[in-house]
């Protein structure tokens, strides 16, 4: 490998990338990258409240549940999953 990269060290592609990689990092140590920022997005555009506003409360995400799950004998990749809605008003136990 070391005899390869010496080879090589004498074509002018070498000595070019060579130069353009010691250029970058003296640059950069001399002139430091400034800090980069993101853009302002408009609170409009978000639909976001104004920064100190009260945020009132939503109501608790209740998902539904899996309660358990049938595999076919004859078809090991079809499943059947017994799913537990929601309560509602009118069933809670569901």
């Amino acid at each position: 490998m070391i005899s390869y990269i010496e080879k090589k060290q004498s074509s002018l592609t070498y000595r070019t990338v060579s130069a353009l990689v010691a250029v970058a990092f003296v640059f950069t140590s001399v002139v430091p990258p400034t800090p980069i920022y993101a853009q302002t997005v408009p609170l409009a555009g978000l639909n976001l409240p104004l920064p100190g506003a009260m945020v009132t409360p939503t109501p608790g995400f209740n998902p539904p549940l899996i309660k358990g799950i049938t595999i076919h004998p004859d078809n090991p990749l079809k499943f059947d999953f017994l799913v537990r809605g929601r309560p509602s008003a009118r069933n809670p136990k569901n």
